[in-house]
């Protein structure tokens, strides 16, 4: 079998494998996959190909981590994020804390609550900043923690 047709069924292989998983770093690696070949098919040795197939996939992942990770950092966490946990927002009543929790009364039921940041643990009246688990963190109106 030639080098460019073994590349081939690496790529194929990669993108088979992709397909099960869902990881687009697999696609990444077959860009590599496809330049080993490219070079295969333009009769340079294998080593070659080889070192050619590894920075290109190398650097494909390295590139599209780091694209997803700037993406994601502007991204709130859905556990914060008003548009999917529609509570954020609304206000509850703190009558006390003890140990830096407290119960809240909140949609007919006991809740547990945690202050947001150490300044928030006020009583009266404060707003849902997110939900951990069956956990609601509470801070002040105006604040963006």
């Amino acid at each position: 079998m030639s080098d460019t047709a073994s590349w081939l069924v690496v790529l194929f292989a990669l993108l088979a494998i992709e397909i099960f998983t869902g990881t687009y770093y697999l696609l990444m690696l077959s860009v590599g996959a496809i330049a080993a070949a490219l070079c295969a098919l333009a009769g340079l040795e294998l080593m070659i190909q080889i070192i050619v197939g590894s920075v290109v996939g190398l650097t494909a992942v390295i590139l599209f981590h780091r694209i997803r990770m700037r993406q994601r950092a502007g991204q709130v966490h859905s556990s914060s994020n008003p548009d999917v946990v529609l509570d954020i927002g609304q206000e509850v009543r703190v009558a006390g804390w003890k140990h830096g929790h407290a119960r809240v009364e909140y949609r007919g039921s006991q809740w547990d609550a945690i202050p947001e940041s150490e300044g928030d643990d006020q009583t009266g009246a404060l707003v849902i900043k997110a939900i951990r688990g069956s956990t609601l963190v509470l801070g002040r109106a105006g604040s963006t923690n």
